[in-house]
């Protein structure tokens, strides 16, 4: 493929033989005469190179260099000179040249230096391309250096381990996700699963959220408590995947397939960020109880039939809960950990139906989970029954029902 070569000469017969010699060797040349043209000629074409004059009358070339490096810091720039005393070549190089070949030239030494610029060039956009695949791959914060986590490559297997933070983690887990899959094949699988991540990843980011991890049809998010509402980002992101995927689904059942659903956990805490494993493979992963609780919480969508669930902590962090639809759910004995957790449900994605009777019986539901929860099973039996009866697209009342009345009468 010929490169595309600008050439920026005042004196006309020197700018042709140039031009000439360039054209032989296949490359395509755009001319200018003077800086200003040259800067104008930047705007309408995208040269891999630049063959640039120092002596000009209305700017020259340290001047057009300099201008070109405040917007491109890559082109190649070949100075073309007949001074290549050192005090000139040093203020080539500093202004942003990166070669130079001295008139007179001779052909085969003005073609070896640009093709030695395009090489360097060419690989150094390979590499580009290799550093933001490689960025696919690793979290943004260990990578970017506006974050104060950023780490160096030599380094980042020691030390990614100790750092520390608090986030609120979003866990959301694909529902059946066995029985789905043993029904398709492999390709359509991933496929399937490639579809999702695409929909699932952009709302996450939207409300300054990364993913971390995906973990077959799960999904592992951390919100920044750095940033603002973190605890509130990650609410608006579990409810918009919710309601997106309603969407989604629509297409997916006039398509002829088998709609999903999805449950969503989340938690509040500090978690350790890491890279852990051996010099042949690594992975990053986020450790801790807090990545844990958002994990349990999300299990708890399929015991209470609820689309998400979020930990006493995550609610304590909310900063503006009339955003939401809350309710809670009562205190869950963890696995693992010694001490209950308080959680919630939000249910804001939930169809307008049962968003108004969930909350028509807010105080109802709220008042029998505390007598329940001290033992008062006896009287509270006569109210439970009657939420149960009255319910039509409340779930709750029965499975509090369950949990608690019939198994202690």
């Amino acid at each position: 493929m010929p490169s595309r070569v600008l050439v920026v000469e005042d004196q006309a017969l020197m700018r042709k033989l140039i031009a000439r010699v360039l054209e032989s060797n296949g490359h395509d040349v755009i001319e200018a005469s003077s800086g200003q043209e040259a800067l104008l000629k930047l705007l309408q074409f995208t040269p891999d190179l630049v063959i640039l004059d120092i002596e000009m009358p209305d700017m020259n070339g340290f001047e057009v260099c300099a201008a070109i490096r405040e917007e491109d810091p890559h082109t190649p720039i070949i100075f073309c000179t007949a001074d290549t005393s050192s005090a000139v070549l040093q203020k080539a190089f500093s202004v942003g040249g990166n070669d130079f070949v001295k008139k007179p030239f001779t052909k085969t030494e003005l073609n070896a230096r640009i093709q030695n610029c395009l090489d360097l060039s060419s690989t150094r956009k390979k590499l580009e391309k290799q550093v933001k695949l490689f960025k696919k791959f690793v979290p943004e914060i260990f990578l970017d250096n506006k974050h104060e986590f950023s780490l160096e490559f030599d380094t980042v297997y020691n030390v990614a381990c100790k750092l520390e933070a608090d986030y609120s983690i979003l866990f959301v887990d694909i529902r059946n996700f066995t029985t789905f899959s043993e029904n398709i094949s492999g390709k359509e699988c991933f496929n399937f699963m490639s579809s999702y991540y695409k929909r699932v990843e952009p709302i996450i980011s939207m409300f300054k959220g990364f993913v971390y991890q995906y973990l077959g049809d799960g999904t592992l998010a951390l919100f920044p408590v750095m940033k603002s509402g973190c605890a509130d980002n990650a609410l608006h992101a579990a409810v918009s995947i919710v309601d997106g995927l309603k969407i989604y689904n629509d297409g997916r059942v006039r398509a002829g397939y088998t709609p999903i659903e999805v449950g969503v956990g989340i938690n509040t805490g500090t978690v350790a960020l890491g890279i852990a494993g051996t010099d042949n493979r690594m992975s990053s992963g986020a450790y801790g109880n807090t990545v844990n609780l958002a994990s349990r919480c999300e299990g708890l969508c399929k015991k209470y039939k609820a689309d998400i669930i979020i930990s006493e902590h995550t609610y304590e962090a909310i900063e503006n809960k009339d955003s939401f639809l809350l309710r809670y759910l009562g205190k869950e004995q963890i696995k693992g950990l010694k001490n209950k957790v308080g959680i919630f449900e939000v249910y804001s994605a939930n169809t307008p139906e049962a968003r108004k009777e969930k909350s028509g019986n807010l105080l109802k539901i709220k008042k029998m989970i505390s007598s329940l929860q001290v033992g008062k099973y006896e009287e509270s039996a006569f109210h439970l029954d009657k939420l149960v009866e009255d319910a039509s697209h409340d779930k709750l009342p029965e499975i509090l029902k369950d949990l608690y009345y019939t198994h202690h009468r």
